[in-house]
């Protein structure tokens, strides 16, 4: 795969990312129809109700808004360095002739597990469900990891997809594509994640609190 044609796939795949993240984000709503009840829940003090427009409670306990982007911003950047200290040396096997490929890489996958560790807190929370925790971690590598695959060119026929051997739609050439993108996705998500449960057992982060 051409470097033009890599950066784009990977671009793509850190756009899906950061739509994702921003879809569980936490963001402010219209002043407009809002109350805010102060509570000093168990959990954390000062906790605010947030009641939209329609009267109904924007989560389903209470959430102190601030505190929580505080703590999205902790696991930002904690994602951030474990991920890429984990993708450095494994992206590196694959471009020790391309010192400058692999420093692009391993900062655009800084990127990606940064955002990664932010929706890994919301979509996980204070669950002990481990099913819960590799799927976030095998959706986000699987995406990452196609985004590296480019059909061959004049070999390929459309509606539908045919490539060839061994599955028809993926040829032999477009696994050897994804494979590096699984392994690296893999090896940097699962770091990610790794990181953030240690660090909020420590209590380093915290995990964003479970409905109910």
């Amino acid at each position: 795969m051409g470097l033009y044609a890599k950066r784009r796939a990977m671009w793509v795949a850190f756009a899906l990312v950061a739509f994702t993240a921003s879809a569980f984000t936490p963001r402010p709503i219209s002043a407009r129809g809002v109350v805010k009840v102060r509570e000093a829940g168990p959990r954390r003090r000062g906790q605010t109700v947030v009641m939209a427009a329609d009267n109904k409670p924007k989560w389903a306990s209470p959430i102190n808004e601030f505190f929580e982007r505080i703590e999205s911003t902790k696991a930002l950047a904690l994602g951030a360095v474990a991920g890429s200290v984990a993708l450095a040396p494994v992206d590196l096997l694959f471009h020790l002739g391309n010192i400058p490929q692999w420093e692009f890489d391993t900062d655009s996958g800084a990127l990606a597990c940064g955002l990664f560790a932010v929706v890994y807190r919301y979509a996980v929370r204070e669950d002990n469900n481990p099913n819960l925790k590799q799927g976030v971690v095998g959706a986000f590598a699987i995406t990452r990891a196609l985004a590296f695959v480019q059909p061959p060119e004049g070999i390929c026929d459309a509606l539908p997809l045919r490539c060839g051997p061994p599955f028809s739609y993926f040829s032999y050439e477009m696994l050897e594509q994804l494979i590096p993108g699984a392994l690296e996705s893999g090896v940097m998500f699962a770091a990610t994640a790794a990181a953030f449960e240690a660090a909020a057992e420590r209590g380093w982060v915290k995990k964003f609190p479970s409905s109910g």
